[in-house]
């Protein structure tokens, strides 16, 4: 790993200003100060001068007083991120590297399981190959109903490609219960409309936000339905009969239901779940 440091302290003839600057001409910063770098500099930094051009490099750790390396805390094998990448061939059944260092889902086991609880959202907000998803599932099989909510940008296709189609592929190969959603997100200029056009445009998501935060899928999912409008609740009466298996009703906090709907949903033994006011709150300029 690349180490930017000072040589020297004392200006003298023997020594020299050395700046931070990479090959292409990229400035850095110092990521010890020059007192730090004296002290630590005979034990852990390599310097090999090559062709006028000095680098200057961390050494992986310090030998003990026997001359043996210390280990490093990841010395497990099944930690390293080869593990991550046989893993990802085998999931994707080729013999053609998919990700560059993917993590072991071993590793992530062992984190997840000691920092969170049954019950706890995981976020990965930089989710690579989604390993993290992998490793809830797997964890999940156990014992618990970890969710988790992996982000990441689709530069060369990573998210569409990759750690979706991951996610997709070992849910369907290891029969994980589970469901999987996939977002996109983008900016919205707001220079255009007044406020309450974009609220318009937003609230037409909300059945996608309500999936996203209860970890549901409407579609195709006959024991949980949603309404937005007194147009749609009333066509949920009407078709009463075809929502036999309906068991929950989300509901949008402005559609009211009368005394008869709620005996109605009561008989049919339908919970109503009220989609929170925050989902509609107001939008600042």
């Amino acid at each position: 790993m690349l180490l930017p440091c000072i040589l020297d302290i004392q200006k003298s003839k023997n020594s020299i200003e050395l700046f931070p600057i990479d090959a292409d001409g990229t400035e850095r910063c110092w990521r010890w100060n020059a007192e730090t770098f004296m002290k630590k500099k005979d034990k852990y930094i390599e310097v090999i001068i090559k062709n006028g051009n000095i680098d200057l490099y961390v050494k992986e750790r310090e030998s003990d007083n026997k001359g043996e390396r210390a280990k490093s805390i990841w010395h497990k094998p099944k930690y390293a991120s080869v593990g991550g990448t046989s893993a990802l061939k085998s999931i994707f059944e080729t013999s053609n590297k998919i990700f560059d260092f993917p993590k072991s889902v071993d590793l992530l086991l062992d984190v997840i399981r000691v920092t969170s609880n049954p019950n706890s959202i995981i976020l990965d907000f930089f989710a690579g190959s989604g390993t993290t998803g992998h490793a809830t599932l797997e964890l999940n099989k156990v014992g618990g109903k970890r969710r988790f909510i992996l982000c990441t940008n689709n530069e060369n296709n990573i998210c569409r490609d990759v750690t979706y189609e991951r996610i997709k592929r070992v849910i369907k190969k290891e029969k994980y219960e589970a469901s999987l959603k996939y977002y996109k997100i983008d900016y919205i200029p707001i220079s255009d409309k007044l406020y309450y056009e974009y609220a318009d445009e937003l609230l037409e998501h909300i059945r996608e936000l309500v999936e996203l935060e209860n970890g549901i899928n409407f579609l195709g999912n006959d024991k949980i339905a949603i309404v937005l409008a007194d147009e749609e609740l009333d066509d949920f009466f009407k078709n009463i009969k075809k929502n036999k298996n309906c068991r929950k009703l989300y509901r949008a906090h402005n559609v009211l239901v009368s005394g008869a709907q709620a005996q109605k949903l009561k008989s049919e033994r339908i919970k109503v779940n009220v989609i929170p006011d925050y989902y509609y709150g107001e939008m600042e300029i």
